[in-house]
């Protein structure tokens, strides 16, 4: 089983960069609790709910990487060429 941890409302701190792995620790120390507690709410049981918390928290480092390379196509689309002259 998970070990607990408090959770404290504000904004959704998400790691940018899939590198990032002490981010994305942090990150996980912070919401999986609150994913869990959720999942065990709606009737899941312990094992349900740590398979929401890994799917969930996949789904977001899946949409991370797809908004950062989206990001990037956009940002070399817009950029200006340069034609040697």
């Amino acid at each position: 089983m998970l070990h607990s941890r408090s959770f404290e409302p504000g904004l959704v701190q998400v790691p940018v960069q899939l590198e990032d792995h002490d981010g994305w620790q942090e990150f996980f120390d912070t919401y999986w609790r609150l994913i869990y507690d959720v999942a065990l709410k709606a009737g899941l049981n312990e094992a349900e709910a740590e398979e929401v918390v890994q799917e969930t928290l996949t789904s977001v480092a899946k949409a991370i990487a797809g908004s950062s390379a989206r990001s990037r196509a956009s940002r070399s689309q817009c950029s200006p060429s340069i034609s040697p002259g």
